[in-house]
């Protein structure tokens, strides 16, 4: 059984579509503790982050944090 997760909300939703936080940041392209912390606020995802994570969102169907 599959830890539960802590993100916050749209995050946990698309790591659930997705198969989990390590398959979430694997389509991020980034580690899972990054991901945490774009998640949680304490790291700011730099342009291109910010653009790739817009483009995981969306072809999930889902609005993009």
């Amino acid at each position: 059984m599959p830890r539960p997760t802590t993100l916050p909300e749209p995050w946990r939703s698309l790591a659930a579509r997705l198969g989990g936080v390590a398959h979430l940041a694997s389509a991020l392209l980034c580690d899972p503790v990054t991901l945490r912390r774009w998640a949680a606020g304490t790291q700011e995802p730099d342009p291109r982050a910010r653009a790739w994570i817009a483009q995981v969102f969306r072809k999930a169907k889902m609005t993009p944090p």
